[in-house]
């Protein structure tokens, strides 16, 4: 009997680096301050891509949701295995650092 494997190969700091510039890319200042990103390989065609990202309080949340719709569609367009999207909003509490080790303080 003959098993198929499939070698899935980490993302590389160049993928990371596309996918937060992809998430962040908005006109709004919610996905400028990321917390975390985390990527699992779900399946050999399947990635799973989940942010916490600061939001200023002064956003309704259907602004916000639109704001991770657009998200989505662009991670999608630009990574067609990026099949499961997670995106969480927080507050925005200064003093944070986001996951790049950007400076504290106020959302750029």
């Amino acid at each position: 009997m003959t098993t198929a494997t499939t070698k899935r190969t980490p993302l590389s700091d160049a993928d990371v680096a596309t996918l937060l510039a992809l998430i962040r890319q908005s006109d709004s200042v919610e996905l400028k301050l990321i917390i975390y990103l985390r990527t699992i390989h779900l399946g050999p065609e399947e990635l799973m891509v989940a942010a916490k990202f600061a939001v200023t309080d002064t956003h309704d949340a259907g602004h916000v949701a639109g704001t991770i719709d657009a998200a989505e569609a662009r991670v999608r367009a630009a990574v067609p295995t990026a099949k499961v999207i997670y995106l969480e909003p927080d507050v925005f509490r200064p003093g944070t650092a986001t996951m790049s080790g950007e400076p504290k303080g106020e959302p750029s």
